[in-house]
């Protein structure tokens, strides 16, 4: 199947950005992975208790989310979210929420 992709116009830097409109299966695995890899298990008798996952695991999914959905940031393919890191915060923004719009960044029940 060939990819759907948006492009958009960033509010300040007016720099175009090409996003992918949908994630395949396996990036979506890809995502989860960097939840499984912050999970910490317990064992308690023959249960397991969650440990607390750290504050810094929504900021690594974050930047995975970008880099998987972000196409493009300009006519570059190249280092896209920490170019994106150097952009004003409301470009910065901009993008978080179109890739939240492909990627459910809330964490599993």
């Amino acid at each position: 199947m060939e990819r759907e992709y948006n492009e958009l116009i960033l509010p300040i830097s007016k720099l175009k950005i090409k996003v992918k409109k949908w994630i395949t299966g396996g990036e979506s695995l890809s995502l989860e992975e960097e939840l499984m890899n912050e999970m910490k298990l317990t064992p308690v008798g023959k249960k397991y208790n969650l440990e607390p996952i750290s504050g810094a695991f929504a900021l690594k999914r974050q930047k995975k989310a970008v880099e998987i959905v972000v196409e493009t940031l300009g006519d570059s393919k190249e280092k896209i979210y920490e170019r994106l890191l150097d952009l004003r915060k409301t470009d910065f923004d901009f993008v978080v929420k179109e890739v939240s719009k492909v990627v459910d960044f809330t964490l599993p029940e």
